[in-house]
């Protein structure tokens, strides 16, 4: 029987790559001038959070009044896009995180495996971030943080589009979410999602280790491994620890011409979705 196709959905920041910081600074700069507020993120902890949460602590620790939440975020995304793209151009800080490079050229070259992403990036923020660094061709299609704040949400919207977007029915078993923090490890577990977690954010081996991934890599640099925990070549591999997805997440999903679940023809575009996931909305 002929090994099935697997599906890696990765997270951006602290597990593909690092901004320097540069991030909150686009985020600052925007607040600051839509609402004349200075150092806003400070007291807010981003990892692991999407863009659309981050946004609505900082309008609730500054005490910033709005009328629509979803319209204000869509301002908002509209300056931050414009100071990251200036960041990013202006500054040598961002940089793919290691062994990423040759990992992502690795897993190009296995016919068996697609990726996808899972971030907190709003989408047009996740793709401007990949194209700095000249890796933005390995992921087509993914879930954002415009999608919802929920990242089990993100995640199944990532599976969902990832199956539509290949044309391949791809199985619960053999998809994998790769991120650096518990929130990567905890949103796959509750879909039923393997999971493989790396020390290349805030987070440490250990701390992560509390959380029961499948596996835990200190950075990519030993691709070999890497490869061999996805194809399951080796004794280390955790099965997933009695975690079972959802009623509602329907893994076995196959995806007809023309289902409208598809992002669009990214990643050029910098469309801007605020429609799913607002607590302001509720």
């Amino acid at each position: 029987m002929s090994e099935q196709p697997k599906l890696l959905i990765f997270d951006i920041d602290g597990t593909l790559m690092s901004t320097g910081g540069l991030t909150g600074v686009a985020f600052e700069l925007a607040i600051e001038e839509l609402y004349g507020v200075k150092n806003s993120t400070n007291g807010i902890e981003p990892f692991g959070l999407t863009d659309q949460l981050i946004f609505s602590k900082i309008l609730q620790n500054n005490n910033i009044p709005y009328e629509n939440g979803a319209e204000e975020f869509e301002r908002f995304c509209e300056k931050y896009i414009i100071h990251l793209g200036i960041q990013l151009n202006n500054s040598s800080k961002p940089m793919l995180l290691p062994g990423v490079k040759r990992l992502l050229q690795k897993l190009k070259d296995d016919k068996k495996v697609f990726l996808a992403l899972e971030t907190g990036n709003i989408e047009p923020s996740a793709f401007l971030k990949l194209h700095s660094l000249g890796v933005i061709s390995h992921f087509p299609i993914g879930g954002f943080g415009s999608d919802s704040m929920d990242r089990a949400k993100i995640i199944e919207l990532a599976f969902r589009r990832a199956q539509a977007h290949y044309r391949v029915p791809f199985s619960i078993k053999e998809t994998w979410v790769i991120g650096d923090t518990p929130n990567d490890i905890n949103a796959g577990q509750q879909l039923g999602i393997n999971t493989i977690s790396v020390a290349t954010g805030v987070f440490g081996v250990e701390q992560l280790s509390h959380h029961r991934p499948n596996a835990i890599f200190d950075d990519f640099t030993d691709w070999e491994r890497f490869l061999n925990v996805i194809h399951r070549q080796v004794t280390e591999f955790v099965p997933n620890p009695g975690f079972e997805p959802k009623p509602e997440f329907k893994p076995e999903f196959k995806p007809e011409i023309g289902d409208n679940i598809v992002s669009g023809d990214k990643p050029d575009s910098t469309d801007i979705i605020v429609d799913m996931g607002y607590p302001w909305d509720e």
